[in-house]
């Protein structure tokens, strides 16, 4: 009887170890996204290279000057590359990438009220199209009643530590913001 209560013991004790670091194995992983943007304007709406693009966190701010500490310039054959990192909940032993990726777009050029949101689901390899939607500088969401969209594609890459993202804005001819 002894014996038995004893390897009871030991396989309750070995099964309760298992699921104690099964469960405190999980944290917090974070991911350095790169986005580059190429512009496409065939009717010169924009101007002339180098046009004015940011890449920011909408999370930490969304108001024009802060899309303004990472303004930058885009061209021909030069796209403008903006960095934002996010954060997800993994195991210890899932390397899997997010699911999703959202950030805000400037593009003061096209229009200066506000920015663009980014807001796309990632598949590695594959070209995709999304809209970029409006959403008022000072303001947490795109608006409700907001009609300015920016059609885009991109295509996606994992690097292991974030997505990388080819995303091109194609800017329509005879629109107003």
């Amino acid at each position: 009887m002894r014996v038995l209560l004893s390897t009871r013991m030991r396989y309750t004790t070995l099964l309760l170890l298992a699921a104690m670091s099964t469960l405190t194995g999980c944290g917090t992983a974070v991911y350095d996204h790169r986005i580059e943007i190429a512009i496409q304007d065939p009717a010169g709406r924009l101007g002339p290279p180098p046009i004015a693009v940011s890449v920011f966190d909408k999370d930490m701010g969304s108001s024009e000057e802060w899309a303004g500490k990472w303004m930058g310039g885009t061209g021909p054959g030069a796209p403008y590359v903006g960095k934002v990192s996010t954060t997800a909940t993994r195991m210890f032993y899932d390397s899997t990438p997010p699911a999703r990726v959202e950030t805000g777009i400037a593009l003061p050029s096209y229009a200066k009220e506000g920015f663009f949101l980014l807001d796309v689901n990632p598949v590695e390899g594959t070209d995709q199209t999304t809209v970029l939607t409006f959403v008022a500088y000072g303001t947490p969401s795109p608006a409700a009643a907001s009609t300015v969209l920016l059609p885009a594609k991109f295509r996606s890459e994992f690097s292991g530590k974030g997505w990388l993202i080819h995303l091109t804005v194609d800017v329509p001819p005879d629109t107003k913001p």
